[in-house]
């Protein structure tokens, strides 16, 4: 019978994990997640002999290790691959508090397999390529904003566009992450980068990553701000008036306000940056 898990679909990696059971008991933080089981699972096959079978992966959070498996995978309703390879992972200690209250059970990577931890074989994206009937070779991304998001495969959802008649397409830089260039990156009146800069579209984390020279020369415009180690963040005055971050890609600007830059916790009384 099929097991369901809830899965976040990240650009910024390439592999796909869904908690074991021995999770359960072997991490903390993944005793209230729902494990696979593969004794229940008639399509479940061990990896070949010569083929990679343990896993392991490191994220910005933490690391994540287990074994490689392969199953029918199936996303949705409409789109299954057969003899997927997977890690069942049962420790996932890396991910820290940020996994035991997050609302998903494993990870589903969307970028290159040249990332993935074991490049002998295809992703899941690369094997749907193959073996489902998709009309095109693309996926693409709705994000809500404290509402429901969407991800579309075989192309993009029109309804969910201002203008898609005039969609701003951007060559990758190098197939391994979605990595693009940026034209320039100005914060207010600052101007961070000029030229040609890196810049990775990554569904995976809801905050902006950036090198610690630029990352600095933002810093230094808020009045207060204090890192916090521990969480990798920078604590601000919640009053602090915050300019807007802008991000010119392909020639056209795409502007981030900064009142959206600012992350309040549950007491409306912390507050931190969203650029770190």
């Amino acid at each position: 019978p099929p097991q369901e898990f809830e899965m976040v679909f990240d650009t910024g990696s390439a592999d796909l994990w869904i908690p074991a059971q021995s999770c359960l008991t072997k991490s903390k933080n993944c005793s209230a997640k729902k494990p696979y089981d593969e004794t229940a699972s008639s399509s479940y096959s061990e990896v070949a002999p010569d083929a990679k079978s343990d896993f392991s992966i490191r994220y910005g959070s933490g690391v994540v290790t287990g074994k490689f498996g392969m199953d029918k995978i199936t996303v949705a309703d409409d789109y299954t691959v057969e003899d997927q390879t997977f890690a069942q992972v049962d420790s996932t200690d890396g991910l820290g508090v940020i996994y035991e209250h997050a609302k998903f059970d494993g990870i589903l990577g969307l970028a290159f397999p040249g990332i993935s931890r074991d490049t002998g074989v295809n992703t899941f994206m690369a094997n749907l390529q193959d073996q489902a009937d998709v009309d095109l070779t693309m996926f693409s991304f709705f994000l809500g904003n404290k509402a429901d998001g969407e991800l579309a495969i075989g192309g993009y959802n029109e309804k969910m566009m201002q203008d898609p008649d005039n969609i701003n397409w951007i060559p990758v830089a190098k197939p391994a992450y979605w990595l693009i260039a940026m034209d320039r990156v100005t914060f207010g009146d600052t101007v961070i980068t000029t030229g040609q800069t890196g810049g990775i579209m990554d569904t995976g984390t809801s905050l902006i990553y950036g090198p610690e020279e630029q990352v600095n020369s933002i810093i230094q415009s808020l009045e207060g701000a204090q890192l916090v180690p521990q969480l990798g963040l920078y604590k601000i005055p919640c009053d602090t008036d915050i300019p807007n971050l802008e991000f010119q890609i392909g020639g056209q600007p795409y502007n981030i306000p900064g009142d959206q830059l600012k992350i309040t916790d549950k007491s409306d009384q912390v507050c931190f940056f969203g650029v770190a």
